[in-house]
């Protein structure tokens, strides 16, 4: 689900659980739960083994977390008309409590060299990215299989999982396709 599938569940849960409270019905309730379920399974179960089977590969400071192809599809339409090829694969990466150093280059290129392909890695953050893979994306870019711009995904971050207001001056998000 990622990030994203996660914020976007959040504020279907709060839109369906509002809508319960003045149509009685089943439909909103049901939808309430479902999304609620949802919602917590990304932080008890999904982030978790994100970060564990990332360790295993050999991930440092990066976690990828695998997303449905329907998320990857709504990644795809945020993009803002980015042009970016499907992919049957789709991770989005993250980069949980990075503290700076040489770790986060040399993860971001053991993914180029040797995850699966074919596959479209997302990611937004406002961490800085080494100038090596900057200028990975850059002739990435060029080809149409990668963007890099400024500013965050369209939909609204869950309360408390927002940047701050520093952050928002830095926040870049992006597409890779390795294929």
């Amino acid at each position: 689900m990622g990030t994203l599938g996660r914020d976007a569940v959040f504020w279907l849960f709060l839109v369906s659980a509002f809508t319960s409270l003045f149509w009685a019905g089943v439909i909103p309730v049901v939808g309430s739960v479902v999304f609620a379920l949802l919602f917590f399974y990304h932080f008890l179960v999904e982030r978790r083994q994100a970060i564990k089977k990332s360790r295993a590969k050999g991930l440092e400071t990066v976690a990828l977390v695998p997303l449905s192809p329907l998320i990857a599809w709504l990644y795809l339409l945020l993009a803002g008309g980015k042009k970016i090829a499907r992919q049957k694969r789709a991770y989005e990466i993250h980069v949980p409590g990075y503290t700076g150093g040489a770790a986060l280059e040399r993860d971001l290129k053991l993914i180029y060299e040797t995850f699966p392909r074919p596959a479209v890695y997302f990611w937004e953050t406002s961490v800085p990215l080494p100038a090596s893979v900057r200028q990975l994306i850059r002739e990435m870019e060029r080809s149409g299989r990668a963007y890099w711009v400024k500013g965050a995904f369209p939909v609204p971050k869950v309360f408390g999982k927002g940047y701050s207001r520093r952050e928002k001056e830095h926040v870049r998000r992006g597409v890779m396709v390795l294929d």
